[in-house]
């Protein structure tokens, strides 16, 4: 049985950091378990998801060529050997999508057992072979980062394209990122950061029409270095990992910075260079450090920030 660190919350209240225009908080996370290369085995923890109905975790190791399943308490229940797995996503059927190290897309069964490849089609005229990123389930619904087309696409079962994020290939009005980093969708709304400016972008989820965008570049609080991963949640406040601030910068639903958790260390808590980061419903995080090899399960107090507007994401 796997043995879980379990790291004692020392405190969930919000440290002030005083500017000179307002009070930006520093939040100091809830690190409820710690899965690493000496209690569960990783050696290059890449990617996390997890299934919506029995609450298991996914982690994808790239150089072990193994998915890991563990049951919401952390009891290991699978290896999976799948060939270097980057990114990776689970539906309610426990049906288990893998992007490889080249983009590829596959779908596997709980056995780990290959059922078949996924290409998307119906790409509009100019679009070059798909490669994806970062895959994302919602409500069923796959969603892929398309690193070689610059956009986030939405598939249908069939693989065919039925909406997009960001401009494709020949097409002329519309947001054109430079590159795809990471996404999230929710709701209602549909997140994609841009690499080349560390912007984000936010989309109605069902139009594919862009609300606005936020975030400026830089190294100091309230900017984003190099962001690598972004979810949302209920209240649409907006989380963002950044690798090289190592720390996650939270945003209220209209993109203004509200707050900050993390920074460099390997304590339970801090991060090193973080990697990728996605939520579950029940509101818990985690952070792949794939230099680490570890992965933080955390939440953070945001009820100590601003209340989001009555109307947030409608």
């Amino acid at each position: 049985m796997l043995a879980v660190c379990v790291v004692a919350a020392t405190s969930a209240q919000a440290v002030a950091a005083q500017d000179e225009s307002d009070e930006y908080p520093v939040l100091k996370a809830d690190v409820m378990s710690v899965l690493d290369e000496r209690n569960a085995g990783f050696r290059d923890p890449r990617s996390v998801a997890v299934d919506p109905k029995t609450w298991d975790v996914y982690v994808a190791d790239g150089h072990g060529n193994i998915v890991f399943v563990f049951s919401e308490t952390g009891r290991q229940k699978a290896t999976l050997p799948i060939r270097s797995p980057c990114s990776i996503a689970v539906d309610s059927r426990g049906a288990l999508y893998v992007a490889d190290d080249v983009g590829g897309i596959a779908l596997y069964d709980v056995t780990g057992r290959k059922l078949r490849d996924i290409k998307p089609k119906g790409l509009p005229d100019g679009a070059v072979g798909s490669v994806a990123r970062q895959l994302l389930v919602v409500d069923d619904e796959l969603f892929v980062l398309d690193a070689a087309n610059k956009a986030l696409l939405h598939l249908g079962g069939d693989g065919k394209v039925l909406r997009h994020y960001g401009v494709i290939g020949n097409q002329g009005k519309g947001m054109r990122f430079g590159d795809v980093k990471a996404a999230w969708v929710n709701r209602n709304r549909v997140y994609v950061i841009d690499g080349t400016t560390s912007r984000v972008s936010v989309f109605t989820r069902h139009k594919g029409e862009l609300l606005f965008t936020f975030a400026e570049r830089g190294g100091s609080p309230k900017r984003l270095a190099v962001p690598v991963g972004i979810v949302a949640d209920k209240e649409d406040r907006v989380y963002v990992l950044d690798t090289l601030r190592h720390c996650i910068t939270l945003f209220d639903d209209d993109g203004k910075p509200i707050g900050e958790c993390g920074g460099e260390g390997t304590s339970p808590g801090w991060f090193s260079f973080p990697f990728s980061l996605t939520r579950d419903e029940k509101g818990r995080l985690y952070v792949c450090e794939t230099q680490q090899k570890r992965v933080q399960i955390l939440t953070i107090p945001v009820d100590t920030l601003a209340k989001p507007r009555e109307d947030a994401g409608k």
